[in-house]
């Protein structure tokens, strides 16, 4: 009989976050997994139907659902429990008050930094005074480690087991005509992709203003935007007349689905305002970065020290300390792109293939 493991989600989406989907389809073939949801998003996945997966969804802020969850939780029994983000560990401990979960950290929630993250008061005070409950800590980097544990006053006994964002499966040299095709361009137009949310966060804006000096570059976007934000980008699209810049019609829910644009594209594109510490740490944290190395799409990228260390130190793109300097830098790209993108795929194959790591993180959680 397979060990148990519960997992707890809440206030995030599941369906577009390559940790959470790699994660519990690891963890699905070596236990018996309880997935405990609370307003979450992307949930209409294949994953979630695999046969060791079973589903506690708690509804969308339906608290009624959420109160005769928490009667009833604790007639089960676990031998593992595994809480995503503060959301998720507050639920763990609300359900299981004696639980003493793996904490896997995503973003950094730090208690004076966290801009643009949400946490509530009510649920940075049940966090950090159940933090003590935390049995292990799953993190991307070193540099993010120091700086949680330092937050949150962990003690250097925890273990920690550093994963980066990760995709599974072998780096991606075959390249697709599809997008090319889809979108009309011509046989020398690059096509440079940005992938992920369409806010403000990401500067999107000020990212397609720059393709107005690339006529020999498109700029697709393919994410889930702020209908509001999307609104702007359509009108500055169209003020502009930026005829090389597109948005896709519709986001994918499924990550697979995505890597068919992923093989079209020649570079990719992460611009991170910094607006705090989670986005200056983010060289080891970024699913689109990861996607992009995979696929040999060299980055496009703030010069942030982590960007540095994970794309320009292996050569797999460039670090720019302004975003007006993306014309250039694309254009310095162009005739590189082969032996840049020969050396994003060696650098997925070295740390953002999760394979690489399964051996060591079945361990981790069997403690």
């Amino acid at each position: 009989m397979m060990n148990r493991l519960a997992v707890f989600i809440a206030h995030y989406s599941l369906g577009n976050s390559p940790s959470i989907v790699n994660f519990l389809d690891f963890v699905s073939d070596r236990y018996q997994v309880d997935c405990y949801l609370f307003n979450v998003a992307l949930t209409d996945i294949p994953l979630l139907r695999k046969k060791n997966i079973r589903v506690f969804d708690l509804g969308f802020r339906h608290i009624g659902r959420y109160l005769r969850e928490r009667l009833t939780a604790r007639r089960r029994s676990y031998d593992r429990f595994v809480a995503f983000e503060p959301h998720g560990f507050v639920l763990c401990r609300q359900l299981f008050p004696a639980a003493r979960p793996l904490y896997y950290s995503l973003e950094l929630y730090l208690n004076g930094d966290h801009s643009g993250l949400y946490y509530p008061r009510r649920i940075r005070a049940a966090e950090r005074r159940n933090s003590g409950a935390i049995s292990g800590l799953i993190i991307q980097s070193d540099e993010k480690e120091k700086l949680f544990r330092a937050d949150y006053g962990l003690p250097d006994d925890v273990p920690v087991f550093h994963l980066p964002v990760t995709c599974r499966g072998p780096a991606v040299a075959a390249k697709s005509p599809w997008l090319r095709e889809k979108l009309s361009l011509g046989s020398r137009q690059r096509i440079a992709l940005h992938l992920g949310g369409i806010n403000a966060f990401f500067s999107c804006l000020e990212t397609a203003e720059q393709f107005a000096a690339l006529p020999d570059w498109a700029l697709y976007f393919q994410g889930y935007a702020q209908p509001e934000y999307l609104e702007k980008l359509r009108r500055l699209i169209a003020d502009r007349r930026l005829n090389n810049v597109f948005i896709a019609a519709e986001p994918y829910a499924d990550l697979a689905d995505v890597d068919r644009v992923l093989a079209a594209a020649d570079a990719g594109l992460a611009w991170y305002r910094d607006l705090s510490l989670n986005m200056r740490t983010v060289g080891r944290s970024s699913g689109k970065i990861a996607s992009y190395l995979r696929f040999g799409l060299p980055v496009v990228t703030n010069r942030y020290p982590s960007l540095r260390a994970a794309i320009e130190a292996p050569g797999a793109g460039l670090c720019l300390e302004r975003l007006d300097e993306l014309p250039a830098a694309l254009t310095r790209l162009a005739p590189e792109l082969d032996v840049r993108a020969a050396n994003a795929r060696r650098e997925y194959e070295a740390y953002y293939r999760f394979e690489n790591y399964e051996a060591a993180l079945a361990a981790f959680i069997a403690g």
